[in-house]
């Protein structure tokens, strides 16, 4: 597989009740061809939050940008974080 495009993202959401941030260090690749040709693979930039541990390292596959971002925000609400705010 080819990569196509290549990019780095920083990712940062917010936990509206404390209003304490998170952020993760993102690589996002679109390959040539695969069932699932968009990949974001992510690192958390410490510090933790105080109330939750969030996963170190993520990795989320697609078939489009638009899938993997909507991948993405479903990841961070489901520890109550919202991302683009």
């Amino acid at each position: 597989m080819k990569v196509l495009h290549e990019s780095v993202e920083s990712i940062e959401a917010v936990f509206p009740r404390s209003k304490e941030w998170i952020t993760y260090q993102g690589r996002l690749q679109v390959l040539d061809s695969g069932s699932a040709p968009v990949r974001l693979e992510l690192s958390f930039v410490p510090p933790h939050p105080f109330f939750c541990n969030m996963p170190e390292h993520h990795s989320i596959q697609g078939k489009s940008v638009t899938e993997v971002y909507v991948k993405l925000t479903k990841f961070l609400r489901r520890s109550g974080f919202e991302f683009g705010h």
